[in-house]
This record gives C-alpha cells, structure tokens and sequence, in this order.
C-alpha cells in the first residue's frame, strides 16, 4: 500500500471542492444560458403594480350587512367581493364622526396625530394622503365624494388629480344630496378609462346614501296603475 506524504484527508477534500467548484461552474452557465433565451429585460422586470380601488359606506352599519352575519341578504355584492379577498372583523374607527374619520383612513393616523378634529374642522397641509403617496409613485388619482365634511374645502383634496363633490349637484333633499348614482357613473367611467389607457389608478368613492334618511320613490311603494273604480271615480270627476 503506497501512503502519500500529503497529510491525511487533504486529498479527498481538495476533490469535493473541485466538484463543488465544478458544480458551481455548471449552475452558472446553465443560468447564463436561461439569461441569454429569456425574454429582454424579463428577469430584472418589476411586478405589475396593482390599482386601488377605496369605497366608504359613510355610516353604514356592519350589523345590519349580510357580508357581517346580518339574517336577511342585504349586502351580496359586498359578499361576492369577500368571497375573493379578506374580511376584516374587526375595523374600528379612530373617531366617531366624519371627517376625523375620514382623515385618519386617507392617512393611517389618529387625530391626535393628524389633527383633523372639531377645533380644526380641515385636514392639516402638512399631513401626508395616500392619494399624495400614489401620485408621486406616478399613479392617476381621482375621487368622487358625497359628503360636503370631507370636501376639498377642508383639505381632503390633496394628491388628487381631480376631486369631484358630487353632493354639489343636488338640490338640498335626501335623494338628491345624497348623489352616489353620479359618483358610480362617474367612477365606472373614470376606471374604464384609465384600464383602456393601461394606466395605473387611485380611485375614492364616498357614497353617502346611509347618512341620509331612508326615502324611496313613490313610484317604488304602490302600484300605480288604474283600477276600475279609480277609473270609475275619474270618469265621474270629469263629469
């Protein structure tokens, strides 16, 4: 048996770093190869960003959703969207009315920190919006807002490219004050056109039909339509 003067286990050491050497090699020209029949620019292309979408309910109640456990099906589409993604079960707001509210959701701060409260009854300028984060990180932004406490009067409008009160438009009742039918409408069209613009967005919606009291149409509550005797009765008026 021949013993080398190489002390012992060096030999088999130096060969398992030349496997791994070699190995290594291997892994690095295989990568190089993937690089080289890849797509261009492909490997260092970043995740498409997603677009936000924030939709305030202004004061609606979670008991009385079916998304929430509420018996009777008042809230599907709010299911549907559930369904999909994450529930929260227990969001609490930092105040108990509206414009600190909305404030510390546009922010993430608590009023005490934003300073959007009943003495100041306005969003300071010094406090940072999502909608300003967004649009530095070159995001179109647009907000279509119901309640006049939240108006760009008070500050609400910073980082937005355009701010439309829609409760403006109306004429000082319930039904109209309200005006969430012209911000969906507004919305809907906004957000398809920025998709068929492939441009990424920050969209704002306050609905504020919960706030108001419940008053349906007329049209909605009977049925209107003539019977005899109410035919019967006009015949008889025009006579």
């Amino acid at each position: 048996m021949h013993f080398s003067s190489t002390p012992r286990g060096l030999r088999p050491l130096t060969a398992i770093r030349r496997i791994r050497a070699g190995t290594a090699m291997v892994c690095l020209l295989a990568g190089l190869v993937a690089l080289a029949c890849s797509e261009p620019g492909s490997w260092f292309a970043s995740p498409p960003r997603p677009n936000v979408v924030l939709i305030v309910l202004d004061t609606t109640r979670a008991d009385i959703l079916s998304a929430y456990g509420y018996p009777k099906p008042t809230s599907p589409s709010l299911e549907a969207i559930a369904a999909e993604g994450v529930t929260f079960e227990q969001a609490i707001t930092t105040d108990f009315w509206t414009l600190p509210a909305h404030a510390s959701i546009l922010t993430g701060q608590y009023p005490t920190t934003h300073q959007a409260t009943a003495e100041t009854n306005r969003l300071p300028e010094r406090a940072n919006t999502l909608a300003e984060y967004l649009a530095s990180a070159g995001y179109r932004t647009r907000a279509y807002v119901s309640n006049p406490w939240i108006g760009a009067s008070r500050g609400f409008a910073q980082g937005f490219e355009s701010y439309i009160e829609t409760w403006k438009s109306g004429s000082g009742i319930a039904e109209d004050f309200a005006s969430d039918r012209a911000g969906v409408a507004g919305a809907e069209e906004w957000i398809a056109e920025r998709v068929a613009g492939d441009e990424e967005f920050f969209l704002f919606l306050n609905l504020n039909s919960a706030h108001m009291p419940y008053s349906p149409d007329a049209l909605t509550l009977f049925d209107l339509s003539p019977t005899p005797r109410s035919l019967a009765r006009t015949q008889k008026l025009r006579t």
